[in-house]
């Protein structure tokens, strides 16, 4: 009970500090997320505004606090594994460990796509609506507040993809998925991967092109995956036997 109540405290100390140093920096960390929005007119920087005289403050507060939440799972991850280490043999904790470490990279790996690649394009995408000279002028002032919620959305999306595709390559590591089962469901995948590309990507041909395609290379990334579990496994049972 101790141990619990130390931890909880670490945490919560950790978690407050965490937030104070990224609302002391919280401009830099909104030029981070914004930049594929803001330079796309570079070197003439695009810019925000804001119609409420809170909504600047509690954007900042509430982008602070989603950045806090981020950097502190690691921190919450290695406690919780700390906490529970004594009950793991020392070989099944550092499985364990490892397939943790591998969902934070492949977590990280897949924010960068999204935001270096898919975020900037749909944002071209949408400015490309704008008429800066002819009868009737066009210009996007995008309120603050409307863009992080956009962008968010992104991120949100991008964490849930990475979580299906991590733990379904767990399942096939584990037995509980095979190849069968994924050979047998292709067709319908690559049905659905063309509607969920034209549902979350720009409707411009290339953009949904390259998303459909980004989502078959993963689906036959976990086919080919699971054939190698297969055989992993049927090798170890020849030994075996």
């Amino acid at each position: 009970m101790q141990e619990i109540k130390n931890r909880a405290g670490y945490s919560l100390l950790s978690l407050t500090l965490t937030f104070g140093v990224v609302y002391f920096h919280s401009e830099k960390f909104l030029y981070f997320l914004t930049k594929s929005f803001v330079l796309l007119d570079f070197p003439k920087h695009r810019s925000f505004i804001f119609t409420d005289m809170t909504e600047a403050l509690f954007t900042y507060f509430y982008m602070s606090f989603l950045i806090t939440c981020f950097l502190f799972l690691p921190f919450l991850a290695y406690n919780l594994l700390s906490f529970f280490k004594s009950s793991f043999y020392e070989f099944d904790f550092a499985k364990i460990v490892k397939e943790v470490f591998l969902f934070f990279a492949f977590n990280i790996f897949t924010f960068y796509i999204f935001l270096y690649s898919i975020i900037p394009r749909i944002c071209q995408f949408f400015l490309s609506f704008e008429q800066k000279s002819g009868v009737i002028l066009l210009f996007l002032e995008a309120k603050i507040s409307s863009f992080l919620s956009f962008f968010l959305q992104f991120i949100y999306l991008n964490f849930i993809i990475s979580f299906v595709i991590f733990f379904a390559a767990f399942g096939i590591k584990k037995g509980y998925i095979n190849f069968l089962s994924i050979k047998s469901l292709r067709q319908n995948f690559f049905f659905l991967s063309i509607l969920f590309s034209g549902f979350i990507s720009p409707p411009d041909i290339l953009s949904q092109i390259s998303m459909t395609f980004f989502f078959i290379l993963i689906y036959e990334f976990l086919f080919f995956y699971a054939i190698f579990q297969k055989g992993k496994k049927n090798g170890k049972g020849k030994v075996c036997a």
